[in-house]
């Protein structure tokens, strides 16, 4: 698609096509029978085109791409942000926000980001600039325009004219750098989050990712006085100082970096020690020695523990409660019943895994494996000794269900583990069932996890869940098992109830 010229261009759908392409150049207004102007756009006409591409004979699924410049790069943004069957987007010089009219979609709507014809300038060719004219649709009224990217499934290449004159990209904006703790690798989370509030952000790896060193003894502050540079001299970075953002041992690090390094103008610490913590941090001549430790001081309040597990994790857990002693509250999110992936060994007992079939995955419209049917089940005659024993438990359960789980049947397994427990006389667990939520239940304000590339399989994978209702879930569910773990593990009858 194209831009505010409107019309039908083809010439880049036709290149496209000499290249093994099935395009469909689009028109979407000032085109035979189309609206002359774009005060107001529908979505449902573009989703239209969509279910037309994909039911071509043509065509080859599950998805569509998208490619748009200008107007239509910012169409794209919304089609791909709304709509189902979008596997991947190009934006050529487009925006975040809706320019122009409004957008409807469905009881949606997007209203245009604000407009100040004053702002425009002449250039000493005698050419309007237009660049200054579009409020920053990162401020105030004009917020409720931005496009909610965050629900797209697809994934985006923005192409991006530095010298763009037609609207300029939002920024400079502060910088931060985002450090983690121990456990290494690269998280993002954090700084996606920040990024959504007008903060240029480097989530900073430092050990155990990719070329970086796989174990980290030593820590040496030139690493990351080199990203402190690189923020400083990128040009969508506003100085003259960077802010810092760690946990844990990341917290330390920074703490380090905003004692030792120049510029940095602001430090956020969470959890830190204020220490060097258990590694030596080393810059220049300067060398701190790292805290020395007992771990045979570690105390934990007896008699017993709570188990929580999610997932695999869940069926870990239960099996922990029912042939472990020790074990007083468990609690379960989207777990099975039965032992799955791998057989479980225990002394002298063998629980094989339940029995599954990967010629059942499917895949969605979006492209994404769905592993719903590939479980057996556990009832199955054939299944029954991979069921684990959970009337042998001495401690009560709680099962968290999401009821969009497509990973497995969460909430059927949660039944079947009710109707065990009390056919064998025990307490009838407490099980909470939230409705439009997916597999991975995270604690609060985590990003709905929808979807991801999978650790072991290596390919992307549904795990079900509308965004809203299922952040509305992870605010309660984390409510309910503290409320869980305080009744069975501290004695206390409730503690402050969720607003949900």
């Amino acid at each position: 698609m194209f831009g505010t010229g409107g019309g039908l261009l083809e010439y880049r759908a036709s290149l496209l096509a000499g290249k093994g392409f099935a395009v469909l150049a689009l028109a979407y207004y000032n085109y035979e029978d189309l609206p002359k102007t774009m005060d107001i756009l529908h979505l449902e006409y573009f989703e239209e085109a969509v279910n037309y591409l994909l039911s071509h004979p043509e065509v080859k699924g599950p998805g569509v791409g998208l490619l748009g410049v200008s107007k239509g790069g910012e169409l794209c943004l919304s089609m791909a942000s709304f709509l189902k069957g979008i596997t991947a987007a190009v934006i050529i010089n487009g925006s975040v926000a809706n320019v122009g009219g409004t957008l409807h979609y469905k009881g949606e709507t997007l209203p245009p980001v604000g407009v100040n014809r004053n702002r425009i300038k002449v250039t000493k060719d005698g050419y309007a600039d237009i660049v200054d004219v579009l409020n920053s649709p990162l401020e105030g009224p004009d917020q409720k325009s931005f496009i909610p990217v965050e629900r797209a499934e697809s994934t985006f290449l923005f192409l991006v004219g530095q010298d763009d004159h037609n609207w300029k990209r939002p920024g400079p904006f502060p910088g931060i750098i985002d450090i983690f703790g121990i456990g290494g690798g690269l998280l993002e989370y954090r700084a996606s989050l920040l990024a959504g509030h007008g903060f240029a952000t480097l989530a900073l790896a430092y050990y155990n990712f990719e070329d970086l060193p796989k174990n980290m003894d030593n820590i040496s502050l030139e690493y990351f006085e080199e990203a402190l540079c690189y923020m400083l001299q990128h040009p969508q970075v506003k100085g003259p100082g960077i802010g810092l953002l760690g946990i844990s041992l990341g917290a330390d690090i920074c703490l380090s970096m905003a004692s030792f390094l120049k510029n940095v103008s602001a430090t956020v610490s969470i959890n830190g020690s204020g220490i060097s913590g258990n590694k030596a941090i080393n810059y220049k001549l300067s060398s701190i020695p790292p805290l020395g430790y007992d771990l045979r001081r570690i105390k934990v309040k007896g008699p017993s523990i709570g188990l929580l597990g999610f997932s695999k994790g869940g069926d870990l857990c239960l099996s922990m409660a029912s042939f472990l002693k020790g074990i007083t509250a468990t609690v379960l999110i989207n777990a099975c019943v039965a032992n799955t992936i791998t057989p479980l060994h225990y002394k002298d007992m063998i629980i094989p895994k339940l029995v599954d079939d990967l010629g059942k995955v499917k895949i969605t419209k979006s492209g994404f494996l769905t592993f719903m049917d590939t479980w057996s089940n556990p009832l199955e005659e054939r299944n029954h000794q991979s069921l684990i024993p959970l009337e042998k438990a001495q401690g009560p359960f709680l099962f968290i269900v999401g009821m969009d789980d497509q990973n497995w049947k969460s909430e059927f397994y949660a039944q079947i583990a009710s109707e065990r427990l009390q056919a064998h006389g025990k307490e009838r667990p407490q099980i909470i069932c939230y409705p439009e939520t997916g597999h991975c239940i995270d604690p609060p304000y985590f990003p709905p996890s929808r979807a991801s590339v999978h650790a072991v399989l290596g390919e992307a994978v549904f795990y079900g869940g509308e965004p809203k209702a299922h952040s509305k879930a992870q605010v309660d569910a984390w409510q309910q098992i503290q409320t869980f773990f305080h009744k069975h593990l501290n004695g206390k009858k409730c503690v402050k109830h969720s607003k949900i």
